[in-house]
């Protein structure tokens, strides 16, 4: 995870609220999966910074998955969880038809690089222009 990936974090009022991994603070309450595969609010009392090299960006259906044990988005630097989940739509639903009809990414969509795929880029290109607000 980076410093700009989205955590959900539990709010006063029970309410949940995407923040920037960066921005989390001893005292918060993060969503846990504990041991009987149920996913729980718990509080911060450390925060532990590690450097490492490379990444790995999946996309899930969900929009969110665990690391370490913690519920995290899969989307970064962008400021808004649901607009992110929203924008994906189409890689979603293409993957499905693609796994439905048993095809074998005729667009060529999931390749894997080391880069960003060109149509992320390209939709980062468009939401810099259009809303320049809503990125990092």
């Amino acid at each position: 995870m980076t410093e700009y990936h989205l955590i959900p974090i539990k709010l006063q009022n029970e309410n949940e609220k995407y923040i920037f991994a960066k921005h989390v603070q001893i005292g918060d309450f993060l969503f846990v999966l504990e041991k009987n595969n149920q996913i729980k609010s718990s509080k911060v009392i450390d925060i532990i910074i590690q450097i490492k090299i490379g990444y790995y960006a999946p996309l899930t259906t969900e929009g969110t998955l665990i690391i370490n044990n913690i519920l995290a988005s899969c989307f970064a630097s962008v400021k808004d969880h649901s607009l992110a989940q929203y924008s994906m739509f189409p890689f979603r639903y293409y993957y499905q038809l693609n796994k439905r009809f048993s095809l074998n990414d005729p667009l060529n969509l999931f390749y894997y690089s080391n880069d960003l795929h060109w149509t992320v880029r390209n939709m980062f290109a468009f939401a810099s222009y259009f809303i320049p607000e809503i990125i990092v």
